[in-house]
């Protein structure tokens, strides 16, 4: 609200409280300002299911990641280091990535 708006409000609060009869220009500004109340929070709305939809695109994205890196075939493969240090990017993962994202879910 701009500061000429919310020193208008406070003149015809002020106004009422002293049982002052508030102008037909008061009075008018007054319904117009309640007239905007719906639009306003119908924009409001809107852009609290626009972040919602954001947030939720941007998880699908970290899921997705997530979803390939464990489908892939060449993350199960055997990398052998030495005889006793097989690596396999899976295994050594640990289901980090899935926790990590189950983990931000809740």
């Amino acid at each position: 609200m701009s500061e000429m708006n919310a020193a208008r409000l406070h003149v015809i609060k002020d106004t009422h409280r002293r049982h002052i009869r508030l102008s037909t220009e008061a009075i008018d500004y007054l319904v117009k300002q309640a007239e905007w109340v719906p639009e306003l929070e119908k924009e409001v709305n809107g852009l609290h299911w626009r972040n919602e939809w954001l947030k939720s695109q941007e998880e699908n994205e970290r899921l997705q990641e997530a979803l390939e890196f464990y489908a892939d075939s060449k993350n199960y493969e055997v990398n052998v280091v030495d005889q006793w240090g097989p690596e396999i990017e899976v295994m050594m993962d640990g289901g980090a990535k899935a926790a990590e994202l189950l983990g931000g879910l809740k």
